[in-house]
């Protein structure tokens, strides 16, 4: 399992160029999608060096998930806590991972932001706000072994 996970290491993304000092490691419009993704939430439950993947969240906090037919955690443990209740992702990398969430309902990265936006954050997210949000996951994009 270890070996595999080395596999899973990605530095090098522009993100993390620009973190570094490197101003011009993204576009305009992907510093405007940090500060969007910042503003409107999203990073409450994507944090962290590797943007989520650290933390357990319920799935339709402000609207009911669509798919109601795997229970998430609670498929495990049976405790009504855990209904809908699933890992957060790590982001990075997510521009070559489609289709998304864990059930492959969703086919584009633009549709992700405006779904998660809706049923987690309560928004309703304007065309500017997620294409800029899109540009900033699309910085995420990592090198893999040295490629």
């Amino acid at each position: 399992v270890a070996e595999f996970e080395k596999t899973l290491i990605t530095p090098n993304s522009p993100f993390d160029r620009y973190l570094s000092g490197d101003q011009n490691a993204i576009s305009a419009q992907a510093k405007k999608g940090y500060e969007d993704f910042k503003a409107n939430g999203c990073i409450s439950c994507h944090q962290g060096q590797n943007i989520g993947g650290n933390m357990f969240q319920k799935i339709g906090i402000f609207e009911e998930y669509p798919n109601q037919e795997d229970l998430g955690r609670y498929e495990i443990t049976k405790r009504e806590a855990d209904k809908m209740v699933f890992k957060v992702p790590s982001l990075r990398n997510i521009a070559k991972t489609a289709p998304y969430f864990h059930d492959g309902s969703i086919p584009t990265l633009d549709a992700c932001v405006q779904f998660m936006a809706y049923y987690q954050l309560g928004k309703f997210l304007d065309q500017e706000t997620v294409d800029n949000i899109v540009a900033f996951l699309e910085s995420l994009t990592g090198e893999y072994h040295d490629k």
